[in-house]
């Protein structure tokens, strides 16, 4: 993860949470992420979604991969006055 973090520039800017399916697995449920399995490659992949959550921990909003930076500025402000 710190290689991948580097080379997309996002050092210090992303958290991942890595570890053993077994416990990944509840926060998977938890936050509705899809994971689906290629044991031709020995791979996993993951749906790719950023939440956006309010100042008192609700989710208000859910930006699917191809969100545009406009939106989540857009979005800060509302978040952190909710």
């Amino acid at each position: 993860m710190r290689k991948f973090l580097a080379q997309c520039g996002a050092t210090g800017r992303m958290d991942y949470l890595i570890g053993a399916r077994r416990q990944l697995l509840p926060v998977w449920r938890t936050w509705g992420v899809a994971v689906s399995v290629n044991k031709y490659q020995d791979a996993e992949a993951h749906s790719a979604l950023v939440f956006g959550i309010t100042a008192s921990g609700k989710i208000a909003v859910v930006y699917s991969s191809n969100f545009t930076p406009a939106q989540i500025v857009h979005d800060v402000p509302l978040l952190e006055r909710s």
